[in-house]
């Protein structure tokens, strides 16, 4: 009966964590280049189960005469928060601020020194007239910040930026491997962990399927239909898992009534 609590308990509690990944992923559809995670789960443990007694001249006497029987998976948990990497719905905007990453790669921004990613493309021009996000971080170019002045500008596919016949400068990309880990932070920006974003800065290449958009912005990759549904099944699964520990719960309670009764 404990181990039937616990299962319960245990999947109440898996079942609260993916609900929060969720409703993130929900609140964020209209962010413009948000990627959205799933959580994947796993047993949370798992007990052996034997069978004692019997005549099984097989086994030797010192294992009590136990019988495998099998085992039983205690709950389960999350492993692993993953963050998806496909394409998200473009939107045409017209305004020459807005800039969309169209195939794989990251923006990089400056953020108190240290490089940042971000598929948000939604910039401003700051004080200065270096192009930045809305909180000031200014976007990385192959050679330093972009300084565009004002909205006056243009952007081709691999990049580059002209202020009416000046040349301004090429839009730095950051493309992750495989083996990287890119770590969420709670302003939306992306921390590449264990290697220098510096170091990874590259122009959009010829062929390698990415190119730069202007006067679009990259919406996010979670589709509103598909989180509610994985929500509400959610929703059930908690809902079922409570019913089946308030049913252990009051059997347990009744039991022990009956032994302090003895």
């Amino acid at each position: 009966m404990l181990r039937g609590i616990y299962t319960s308990a245990s999947g109440m509690m898996t079942d609260a964590r993916v609900q929060r990944v969720i409703g993130n992923n929900v609140s964020n559809v209209n962010t413009p280049g948000y990627r959205a995670q799933d959580a994947y789960l796993s047993p949370f443990a798992r007990a052996y189960l034997a069978r004692t007694g019997g005549h099984d001249s097989l086994l030797p006497v010192g294992m009590g005469r136990m019988r495998p029987m099998g085992s039983s998976v205690m709950g389960s948990r999350v492993a692993e928060i993953s963050t998806r990497e496909d394409q998200g719905r473009m939107q045409t905007t017209q305004r020459a601020t807005d800039l969309a990453v169209n195939g794989p790669g990251y923006f990089a921004v400056d953020v108190g020194g240290e490089l940042r990613l971000t598929r948000a493309g939604n910039f401003v021009v700051d004080g200065e007239g270096y192009l930045a996000t809305a909180a000031g971080h200014r976007l990385a170019g192959t050679a330093g910040p972009l300084r565009v002045g004002g909205n006056s500008f243009t952007v081709d596919g691999e990049g580059r930026i002209r202020a009416g016949d000046q040349s301004v400068g090429r839009i730095a990309l950051v493309h992750p491997g495989a083996e990287d880990v890119l770590e969420r932070g709670y302003d939306g920006l992306v921390r590449l962990v264990g290697r220098d974003p510096a170091g990874a800065l590259e122009a959009p290449a010829d062929g390698d399927g990415t190119e730069i958009l202007q006067g679009t912005l990259e919406l996010a990759n979670a589709d509103l239909v598909d989180q509610m549904t994985r929500l509400m099944s959610t929703f059930r699964s908690y809902g079922a898992n409570h019913s089946a520990f308030r049913i252990q719960d009051g059997a347990l309670a009744e039991a022990a009534g009956i032994i302090d009764n003895l």
